[in-house]
This record gives structure tokens, C-alpha cells and sequence, in this order.
């Protein structure tokens, strides 16, 4: 639809260009070929900004299917590199650390994905999330933008804890909830609060116990939290070699 738009755009600017008069043109030769010059040119510039709008498209379109696949963090993370960061694509990914009380800076994990003794069983199990230590009622944002899959109470496990279905195949859980403020079928941003850190379920202390999944896989949440700061770093890393070309 949209090459459909760029292409009456050009359509109707040809037809401008070439066939509409100019004005005193007709008693000054030379002002109407420099005026003809001068929408050649234009037109010449139209023409370049609209490959690079339908080239910008191909490659999101692209960039779509290949998040669509990925199935790694690193596969992720090569996406977002070549889309520039793209925005819209930041947030439909797990992008966030899921808590504001943990920041970039000071940001710990108790316990990380894969195999571990549990604190409670006390057996050798497989950790398929990560646990976020934080105070009692501390607000927990979802990563990205999506749907309420699930917002289950007192689950033998994960305690109170609700699903997000997002966009590309990603799916994230938030466990052991003091209380969820979302309801299945509601739609969720990037960032929006939908419950407070607690310690229901199986658990030994407060804390958010975070899983992230893609494809059906269980994924290890932790680079994921970083995803934003990564964005955030490439732009500061692109102004600064925007100005140091620019003072040369």
C-alpha cells in the first residue's frame, strides 16, 4: 500500500514537473529552461528519497522475518543493529529491566538461568528464569508492548503471576506477585506497571522471578534487560561521531 502511495506521489510530481505552465516562461526562453533545470533536479531528488523509502521498507520488512526467526539472544541483537535501533522494534522485544527499583548501574540477579539447587526443594532443577530481588510492593513494568495472556492467582509455583504475549514469538511471565493490576485480553505498553513485586508461591523472600520465552524456547532474561542501554549507547556513540565529523 505504501509503494502504491509513493508511486502516485511520483506520478502526480511527473505530472507537475512536465506539463504544468511556468509562470513567465512563455515570453523568456532562458527562464524557462532554467526553470525546466530546475524541476529536472527536483524530480532527481524526489526520485533518490523515494528508492530510500522503499529500500527502508524492503529492509524492515526483512528485519521483521528474521526477528520472526530468531531463536538467541545474539540473533536479536544482529536485528536491531542493522534496523539501527529501530523503535518501533524496541517495543515489541523484551527490552526492559522489569523492575525501576533495579537500575542499569546497580542491577543484580539472586539467582540466574539453567540448573541450580533449589532454595526450597532443595534438589537440582533447571532455573528457566531469573530472580530480581526487590522490595515488597515494587512496582513490575512489562518489557514490551502486548497482550494479558494469563493473571493467575495463588499458582502452587509462580504464586501470583501473569503471562504477556508479544509480537515476533516472545512470550514473558512475571512470578510471585504481590498483587497484578492487568486482566487477561487487556493491552499492555512498554514500560506500564502491571503488578507489584511480592513473595507468594513457592519462594524464600520477595522478589520477581522473570521468564522470557521465544519460539517456544526458554530464553535467559538477563541480556535482554540491557536491550534499551544497548540502543541507548549506539545513539550517543553515533552523535558523538556525527559531531566529530561535523567539526572537521
Amino acid at each position: 500500500m505504501k509503494q502504491f502511495n509513493y508511486f502516485f506521489a511520483l506520478l502526480f510530481y511527473f505530472f507537475s514537473v512536465n506539463y504544468l505552465p511556468v509562470r513567465g516562461a512563455g515570453h523568456n526562453p532562458e527562464l524557462f529552461s532554467d526553470s525546466i533545470r530546475l524541476k529536472q533536479d527536483t524530480l532527481k531528488t524526489y526520485l533518490v528519497w523515494l528508492q530510500k523509502q522503499v529500500i527502508r521498507e524492503e529492509l524492515n520488512k526483512l528485519a521483521l522475518d528474521l526477528l520472526k526467526q530468531a531463536v538467541t539472544y545474539t540473533d536479536v541483537y544482529q536485528v536491531l543493529r542493522i534496523t539501527r535501533w529501530d523503535a518501533s522494534l524496541m517495543r515489541s522485544i523484551p527490552a526492559l529491566v522489569p523492575l525501576r527499583y533495579a537500575q542499569i548501574k546497580n542491577f543484580r540477579i539472586s539467582s540466574g538461568f539453567g540448573f541450580r539447587k533449589h532454595p526450597v526443594k532443595g534438589d537440582n532443577m533447571f532455573h528457566g528464569g531469573i530472580d530480581i530481588p526487590a522490595p515488597n510492593g515494587t512496582p513490575v513494568y512489562a518489557v514490551a508492548d502486548g497482550i494479558v495472556s494469563r493473571s493467575v492467582k495463588y499458582h502452587n509455583s509462580l504464586g501470583n503471576f501473569v503471562q504477556l504475549n508479544h509480537y515476533n514469538g516472545f512470550i514473558t511471565y512475571y512470578g510471585h506477585l504481590l498483587r497484578f493490576i492487568v486482566h487477561p485480553g487487556q493491552s499492555v505498553k512498554q514500560g506500564q506497571i502491571i503488578g507489584y513485586v511480592g513473595e507468594s508461591g513457592l519462594t524464600t523472600g520477595n522478589h520477581l522471578h522473570y521468564i522470557l520465552i521465544k519460539n517456544g524456547l526458554a530464553l535467559d532474561p538477563y541480556p535482554f534487560c540491557f536491550l534499551m542501554y544497548e540502543r541507548y549507547k549506539a545513539e550517543e556513540k553515533l552523535a558523538k561521531s556525527s559531531q566529530s565529523s561535523f567539526s572537521k
